[in-house]
């Protein structure tokens, strides 16, 4: 009987020990999921603002592209 206890004692000491080092785990997850959903959040907005300048440069390119090659002469437009 008493060997029964210091093994059921035994068992319970390392079923804590390992809920510690479980929630201490965890933890470390939560910190480092923490990391990755900032860096998520900024690299969207960086896919934003690539996206505005994609567009951007499309609009100029669209804007300055002669509408005809005929009505451009001697570097001037002529409607």
């Amino acid at each position: 009987r008493d060997e029964n206890e210091k093994l059921h004692k035994r068992v319970a000491k390392l079923e804590n020990n390992g809920i510690r080092k479980m929630d201490a785990r965890l933890e470390t997850l939560e910190e480092d999921m923490t990391i990755v959903w900032k860096m998520l959040a900024k690299l969207e907005n960086m896919e934003g603002q690539i996206d505005n300048v994609h567009s951007d440069v499309k609009l100029i390119k669209d804007y300055s592209r002669p509408t005809s090659k005929s009505n451009w002469v001697k570097g001037y437009h002529h409607e």
